[in-house]
């Protein structure tokens, strides 16, 4: 994360960056309003370059100078000439630096929302969650619909029956940096897809909609339903709710399936000249989510082998009341009996146990809170489990005694209900630092001492770039 060849000659654009991240945090934030046209098509302009205020939508940023800000994204950098959304060391302090003096502000004018912790408390006298706004910013009393325009990714899901499981993991890719970043800089053009029926391609047109649309009303999903019906998976839809996790699975083998050059992402290569690490996959669900885990099985002889395994996500049994001490459990040793060692051919015990060999970009946790007892029957489990915002996982992985490896949270999702019916709610953290819960489409803003409250089932975490 060290930037471009471009972003790395572009010091002297400090100073406009700094204003765009400052009329993009007030976007975001209700503060403010924006609205203009691409130079070029006439459409939505979501880009300003920072060296001639020339704005475009982001297919024609590349016409001018290297380096624009996007304001929808409350300072994203993008590049034209690599075709994609960067971070750089020297615009990222700065990013931080505007984000903490507009948030400080926001706070200490009161504009701060306490919100609630889920759809059902702290509800006005008309029956709204407080600490909503409507479309056009008008407060009704201390509730209404969602707080800003579409253009900040700031929008619900639909219920089309039974689809709040679909609703929440979607808002967790929508508030993904990484798999925004791919889908608005063209990583998937759907218009060059040859398959049929396409569920990547129905979360491309997602992304589109949620970052260019004026609309600020819920967003439907009915073409993703239907490919989903289409796909060797179709049970994934239906009458009856499915499991948030297991539709997480699908949409990301989905992507790894579907993905190919695209026509944006193939000039990029070449500009770049290299693309991805040529061990990695280059598909937006292993760019964002791919990692190794390490497993060892250590004899009494002290001989070790040692296996490789990819990983999408961890998958943590609940032990204690913290996610530390599920952490700790998943990577403790664990003791095999009737193993036959390679090198001393002795048949006895030995001890196995798992640690982190390469991080994701995004860390997602899965707490297993469905088990079955012992006479087989199904039981959630509703143990609280603490969990922090920022997580040190240096002391899981093969190098334990590293620099500190820092994660961020920024999405939250809940299960309300039994095995047999319930229903998905979840927070995620919008890119101007704020906090909302999203109950499909009605959307909430909240403090974040609501989101460590939540009795979690699904954890995201993006790496931390410490400057």
């Amino acid at each position: 994360m060290s930037g471009c060849p471009h972003s790395q000659k572009g010091a002297g654009c400090g100073h406009a960056y700094q204003l765009g991240v400052k009329l993009g945090l007030a976007v975001a934030l209700n503060l403010s309003e924006y609205k203009s046209q691409c130079a070029v098509c006439k459409g939505p302009a979501v880009c300003c370059c920072l060296e001639c205020n020339r704005v475009a939508c982001i297919d024609h940023a590349k016409h001018t100078h290297p380096l624009s800000i996007c304001l929808i994204g409350a300072g994203s950098l993008y590049c034209g000439e690599c075709g994609d959304f960067i971070v750089d060391p020297y615009f990222e302090r700065l990013r931080m630096k505007q984000v903490r003096q507009v948030l400080a502000g926001e706070a200490a004018s009161g504009q701060v929302a306490n919100g609630v912790a889920n759809g059902s408390a702290n509800r006005s006298s008309n029956g709204a969650p407080n600490g909503l706004v409507n479309g056009n910013g008008q407060s009704k009393g201390d509730a209404a619909i969602p707080p800003f325009t579409a253009v900040a990714g700031l929008r619900g899901v639909y219920n089309m029956g039974a689809t709040c499981y679909m609703a929440v993991i979607l808002q967790s890719m929508v508030h993904n940096p990484i798999l925004k970043g791919f889908f608005l800089a063209g990583g998937h053009e759907s218009g060059e897809c040859k398959r049929e029926w396409c569920v990547m391609c129905c979360v491309d047109r997602l992304f589109c909609e949620f970052f260019s649309s004026p609309q600020v009303s819920g967003y439907g999903i009915a073409d993703l339903l239907t490919a989903t019906a289409k796909s060797d998976k179709p049970m994934m839809t239906g009458s009856t709710q499915q499991d948030a996790h297991e539709f997480l699975q699908f949409l990301l083998d989905e992507f790894h399936k579907a993905h190919f050059v695209s026509t944006t992402f193939s000039h990029a290569t070449e500009v770049a000249g290299g693309g991805s690490n040529a061990t990695t996959c280059p598909c937006p669900a292993h760019r964002a989510f791919g990692g190794t885990i390490e497993s060892t099985l250590a004899c009494e002889c002290t001989y070790e082998t040692k296996t490789f395994e990819p990983i999408m996500d961890l998958s943590l049994e609940l032990t204690g009341r913290s996610l530390r001490t599920c952490l700790d459990r998943f990577t403790a040793g664990e003791k095999l009996s009737h193993y036959t060692c390679s090198a001393c051919k002795q048949t006895g015990t030995v001890t196995k146990r798992l640690m982190v060999e390469k991080l994701p970009p995004v860390l997602q946790i899965q707490l297993k809170r469905f088990k079955h007892t012992v006479d087989g029957a199904a039981q959630k489990l509703e143990s609280p489990i603490e969990f922090p915002f920022q997580l040190d996982v240096t002391p899981y992985t093969t190098n334990p005694g590293g620099r500190p490896l820092l994660y961020e949270l920024y999405g939250v999702i809940c299960h309300q209900g039994s095995l047999d019916t319930g229903h998905y709610t979840c927070m995620m953290k919008h890119s101007s630092g704020a906090w909302y819960h999203f109950n499909d489409d009605m959307v909430t803003k909240v403090s974040p001492k609501n989101v460590v409250s939540l009795n979690a089932y699904l954890l995201f975490y993006i790496v931390k770039y410490t400057l």
